[in-house]
């Protein structure tokens, strides 16, 4: 929950500071720029359709604008504050950002997995193994299946899990347990 909170917040943060990037606005359309703010006035240039302008000042629906040395007035319904390339590759990035964070995310979870996997594997092999309680499930074991394997009848030596318990390692029901000859548990894991 944590790491979706993080996420989010970078996503609001990488959007609030773009928007204060810039007051540059971009011709929706072919645009007549006129000396006052209002269509009686006359035109003094024209803006080809994506063409950029730096924002002065605000008059009711008409922006003034700056193009390279000259200034105007242009109706704000044919300015748009960011260009279509500039939209795209701002959600571009903004994807990006997200996928890299859940890749990050699915390798930091992946090596927890696999740490944890050597851990418990570790005490599995290192202390379970050789502790009270495992000898005495195994001898419960080997006497219960009569001290020989139950897959062809020789002498069992060892004891075979047929299930594992998944977090709790020693708290395996004997039923999961069966005696087994070295041979046949070779093949068993191999």
């Amino acid at each position: 929950m944590r790491l979706f909170q993080l996420i989010l917040s970078i996503i609001y943060s990488a959007l609030a500071l773009s928007s204060f990037a810039s007051d540059y606005y971009y011709a929706t359309n072919k645009l007549n720029v006129r000396s006052g703010a209002g269509a009686q006035y006359p035109v003094i240039t024209v803006l080809e359709k994506g063409e950029k302008v730096e924002l002065i000042s605000k008059k009711g629906n008409w922006y003034k604008i700056k193009i390279s040395s000259t200034s105007g007035y242009a109706h704000s319904q044919y300015l748009d504050r960011k260009s279509m390339y500039e939209r795209d590759s701002r959600i571009r990035f903004l994807f990006i950002i997200l996928i890299a964070l859940i890749i990050v995310v699915g390798i930091i979870k992946r090596v927890k997995f696999y740490t944890n996997r050597i851990k418990r594997r570790d005490y599995y092999r290192n202390v379970y193994l050789n502790s009270e309680e495992w000898q005495r499930k195994r001898y419960v074991v080997l006497k219960r299946d009569g001290w020989k394997c139950v897959y062809c009848g020789d002498k069992a030596t060892e004891i075979h899990h047929k299930r594992y318990a998944r977090k709790n390692i020693g708290n395996e029901p004997i039923e999961w347990l069966v005696a087994i000859c070295r041979s046949c548990h070779d093949m068993k894991h191999s």
